[in-house]
């Protein structure tokens, strides 16, 4: 699916169980409300993120993503997405994490901020944000992680570092050669799709 161009986040679920969000284009959505440009959730939703490409939305936090969740969600799974160039008026971004106690794991996902926002802001119920693994989270001229979320740089294969985009302001967030990306996640994975979202 591509959602784009709303007037509010993208996609939005409260208490919606364990919906799978999967090899969408969520782009250029903006809420003025809360946060989650692109996407927003709350309740009891454990969500399953797979290869979405997330770009150029915006929220006051989270202009990527945003979720605020009780300590009964185990918490969302983000695999192999590309979350760039959204923008958060207040904090996040690409995402703003309010997990509680939940279970969050982010595992082979570029996440990329505009010039001098955070990357990934963990909320200030995130106590014990995320399992956070072979990412590269990164902002030009602005720290990466922020808030409850510690620096994951250099730890559990995360990188931070410009992914060289081919052209991202025509939409193009293919990797060119040399990328540091390239080969920087990890192939043992649950949810791991077969093909990327070309069908390659």
């Amino acid at each position: 699916n591509v959602i784009s161009d709303n007037s509010g986040s993208g996609i939005g679920m409260v208490s919606a169980g364990t919906p799978i969000i999967k090899r969408n284009i969520i782009k250029g959505n903006t809420t003025s409300i809360g946060g989650g440009g692109g996407i927003a959730f709350g309740g009891d939703t454990d969500a399953l993120i797979v290869q979405n490409l997330i770009t150029g939305n915006q929220a006051p936090s989270g202009g990527g993503i945003a979720w605020s969740l009780p300590d009964t969600a185990q918490g969302p799974i983000l695999v192999n997405n590309t979350i760039a160039d959204n923008n958060a008026t207040s904090i996040g971004s690409g995402i703003f994490a309010d997990a509680f106690d939940g279970t969050t794991e982010l595992t082979n996902n570029i996440i990329v901020a505009k010039p001098g926002q955070t990357a990934l802001f963990g909320g200030p119920h995130s106590q014990n944000l995320a399992i956070i693994r072979f990412n590269n989270i990164f902002s030009p001229g602005g720290p990466a992680y922020g808030g409850a979320c510690s620096d994951k740089t250099d730890m559990d294969g995360n990188i931070s570092a410009d992914p060289v985009f081919a052209n991202p302001t025509q939409g193009d967030y293919h990797l060119k050669q040399g990328s540091p990306s390239i080969d920087s996640g990890t192939s043992i994975t649950l949810n791991l799709p077969d093909k990327d979202i070309d069908g390659d």
